[in-house]
Formats: structure tokens, sequence, C-alpha cells
């Protein structure tokens, strides 16, 4: 009997709910003021790049009974010196046969504002 609750237990855990977690802390191609007129970092006055914001979605669906998964990424990197321009190279993990990328978007803001589609 008690291995039968454990089981009703752990099945209820697993069934498929709908979970969400909090709203994006950033949209593509929104940036604020402060990110832009920002010289130096507070914490570390000597960082020539620091991460803003670097999160993801990760969502599974089922196609013609094929699992399929998508990931959506954001990451915005300030550069503060031209010391910090490798921290802007961004890798992207793929493997051919398992993955597709789509809508890849990219953007460069200047100090002044003016921005740079990649």
């Amino acid at each position: 009997m008690r291995y039968f609750i454990i089981f009703i237990v752990c099945l209820a855990c697993i069934s498929p709910v709908r979970l969400c977690a909090q709203d994006a802390p950033i949209k593509f191609g929104k940036i604020p003021k402060e990110d832009l007129l920002m010289t130096s970092y507070p914490a570390d006055t000597s960082a020539t790049a620091v991460v803003l914001c670097d999160f993801g979605s990760l969502r599974f669906e089922f196609k013609d009974d094929d699992p399929v998964s998508s990931l959506v990424h954001h990451k915005r990197i300030k550069i503060l010196r031209r010391a910090g321009f490798e921290h802007a190279d961004v890798v992207i993990p793929y493997y051919t046969s398992l993955m597709k990328i789509s809508s890849l978007k990219a953007q460069v803001f200047a100090p002044d504002g003016t921005e740079t589609e990649v």
C-alpha cells in the first residue's frame, strides 16, 4: 500500500502541467538609458565588460508524435573598454544531426543609442 501511495504522488508530480516562471527580465532591442550611459561597473571598476543579463526559456512540444524542444536565449553584454571586445564573442553550441538554428538576431548599440543589426 505504501508503494502505491508513493507511485500516485510521483505520478502527480510528473503529470503534464504548464509551468511558468517569471517574465523575461529584458526585451530584445529595448536598452535602458542607464545601460547606454554606463562607463564603469561599480562592483568592479577594473572590469572591461559586464554581462547585464543572460536568460533563456526552454519549451517542449510534440509535433507529429515527435518531441521537439525550442530554446530562446537572450544575452546582453556591455563593453566598457576596447579590451572587453573579446567578451562579445558568443558561441552557439550546435549539433548538425540534432539541432536547427532559426530566428537568430543580434544588435550592436553605440553609446549614443544608434543601433546596428548584425
